[in-house]
């Protein structure tokens, strides 16, 4: 409903990588959400060097890139959570689905496994009501 805060999840999977860097850009309509926090979560930890943390609700982008330096501390698992984004669903936001979902130009560099490891994306589905 207009005004309600919402959580968005990030999480990964690395299957046999070990992820020394990540470069994600997530697409939400910048019409119907205003991203007002972002919480890094643990899984980042490994990946300290921080290079972009922008958040765009003009145009609804949210981009994220860090790298790591040492090697024990590389991502390697399931159901990683990267991040949390809190959303609020704007006032004037028509009723209808939408999604939270990562671009196709994201990229995941992998220890040993070439550039980037990005197999895929499962879209978050948000209903927004009246």
């Amino acid at each position: 409903s207009p005004g309600e805060i919402i959580t968005v999840k990030a999480y990964m999977n690395t299957e046999d990588s070990l992820v020394n860097g990540v470069e994600l850009k997530t697409i939400y309509d910048p019409n119907v959400f205003e991203v007002t926090k972002l919480t890094k979560e643990q899984a980042l930890k490994g990946l300290s060097q921080e290079i972009r943390n922008d958040i765009d609700n003009t145009l609804g982008i949210f981009q994220y890139s860090s790298f790591g330096l040492d090697k024990n501390l590389f991502l390697n698992g399931s159901n990683l959570l990267l991040f949390t984004l809190d959303v609020k669903v704007k006032e004037n936001a028509k009723p209808g689905v939408y999604t939270f979902d990562f671009d196709r130009s994201s990229t995941i560099s992998a220890s040993g496994a070439g550039q980037n490891v990005f197999k895929e994306s499962v879209p978050q589905k948000i209903t927004v009501s009246p």
